[in-house]
């Protein structure tokens, strides 16, 4: 029996298939601890590192929550959002083993650790005598919003498409 395959413009027979199967299969079998650990873990690591960033974002818009409050504060906050959720897409774009729990697991820690980032920021800021009107749950809200805008893209929406 033989396959022709469309994309590659090669006929594959049985054997080949077989041959090659074995050899995915080995390999997955044959990777080092670390990469069996990291393959199993990865969707952690990258929440924590977002959840991180959360914070780092949270920090370095202080200055500009100071001298800048109102609509061009949260439209800053709205594209940085966007911008670290195409980098956050793009490193669990080819995840394969997301499942149905790490998507709502994502959609719930990174708007509770936006929002609690921002509250840390304002709560610093207004407790060193800062006249603050930038409000951390609109705040905070928007940028998970951006953030996450991508991600529910991609994930619910064009993933679904392709099905």
């Amino acid at each position: 029996m033989k396959i022709h395959s469309p994309h590659i413009g090669e006929i594959w027979d049985k054997k080949s298939i077989e041959k090659t199967v074995h050899t995915v299969i080995r390999a997955k079998q044959n990777k080092p601890l670390f990469v069996k650990w990291l393959d199993r873990n990865i969707i952690w690591l990258i929440l924590i590192i977002t959840i991180l960033g959360s914070g780092f974002v949270a920090y370095g818009f202080m200055p500009l929550v100071i001298i800048s409050s109102g609509f061009i504060s949260y439209l800053v906050l709205g594209l940085i959002g966007l911008v670290i959720g195409v980098i956050f897409e793009s490193l669990i774009a080819d995840i394969e083993h997301l499942e149905h729990k790490h998507h709502l697991l994502i959609l719930s820690v990174i708007p509770i650790s936006s929002i609690l980032s921002f509250f840390l920021m304002i709560n610093g800021l207004e407790s060193r005598g800062a006249d603050i009107r930038f409000d951390f749950i609109l705040g905070g809200g928007i940028y998970s919003f951006f953030l996450l805008l991508h991600f529910i893209v991609h994930e619910h929406i064009i993933k679904k498409k392709k099905k």
